[in-house]
């Protein structure tokens, strides 16, 4: 008769093996996953060598080869867990250990410094994007297709947004009344109209929102605007930085669980990892009594 202590020990031997390669099966769709989104980021109409220009830096295109990157190596090490777990290698159980550890905390580390560092970081990109609007937007359209990207880029996420200029709301200087500092402004013969066409309301009055029309308002008139000024309802006055950062914050919850999440599916695996290593080459043979 079998000891019951063996029974128990070969049962929490294959729970580990199986749970392991559950968990590794996971970390290789989480990998997958980061992989396939930094990659549509990088290819889409609209990606990232697109949101760099309109930011005025590499920080966006910096973060999808990063995605890439590690969605690379969640997949490489996800199947280097499996082989391991398969053929109870402690060798490719340890790189697995090893390259989950530093992922981990790598994750952690970025966390630490975009809160620490998230005051400085929005200031500069909002300095970015001030420069990059006034110097690029409109400007030599037929000659630079870096202008062309940015005014593209700029238009397609006033429309989308449903935003005018950098921040701010309607008595905000680099919100829509940013573009009358623009080249593209001071390019007009005609000093009219005072903001592009994507700065005004799907279907309606555009003439009336750019200021070509008469109007005791904005755009026509400048900030800061009186309690008496009128409102232009074909206009919109809110920047889109803050819309931006609004539509980040309303989706603040999605992006922390998910985030969480994937940290801890790569902790349980980690220690299903570790103890299974442990438990390699034991010897699990039956003892009878007799």
């Amino acid at each position: 008769m079998a000891r019951r202590g063996d029974k128990m020990s070969t049962g929490c031997h294959q729970f580990l093996r199986y749970a392991n390669l559950l968990f590794t099966f996971i970390v290789f769709l989480v990998g997958a996953g980061i992989l396939g989104l930094g990659i549509y980021i990088i290819g889409s109409d609209y990606g990232a060598q697109q949101v760099s220009e309109l930011l005025g830096n590499d920080l966006y295109q910096i973060a999808a080869y990063v995605l890439i990157i590690a969605g690379g190596i969640l997949v490489l090490i996800s199947m280097c867990g499996c082989c391991g777990a398969l053929r109870e290698s402690k060798f490719m159980l340890g790189c697995f250990m090893f390259a989950i550890a530093i992922l981990v905390f790598a994750l952690i580390a970025a966390a630490v410094i975009v809160f620490v560092f998230r005051q400085k970081m929005e200031g500069d990109i909002i300095h970015s994007m001030e420069d990059v609007l006034i110097e690029k937007y409109g400007v030599d359209l037929s000659v630079k297709s870096e202008n062309r990207m940015v005014t593209d880029m700029w238009n397609w996420l006033q429309r989308e947004m449903k935003c005018c200029g950098v921040t701010g709301d309607v008595n905000s200087t680099t919100s829509w009344a940013i573009y009358r500092h623009s080249e593209w402004y001071k390019g007009l013969a005609s000093g009219k109209p005072y903001v592009p066409q994507s700065c005004c309301k799907e279907d309606g009055d555009i003439n009336k929102c750019t200021g070509i029309s008469t109007f005791n308002g904005p755009p026509s008139l400048n900030p800061p605007l009186s309690s008496t000024t009128a409102i232009n309802t074909e206009l919109y006055t809110n920047g889109c930085y803050d819309e931006l950062v609004e539509y980040i914050q309303n989706h603040a919850v999605v992006i922390g669980v998910s985030s969480i999440a994937a940290v801890v599916v790569m902790i349980f695996g980690f220690f299903f990892s570790f103890f299974l290593c442990r438990r390699v080459g034991a010897d699990y043979s039956s003892t009878y009594t007799y």
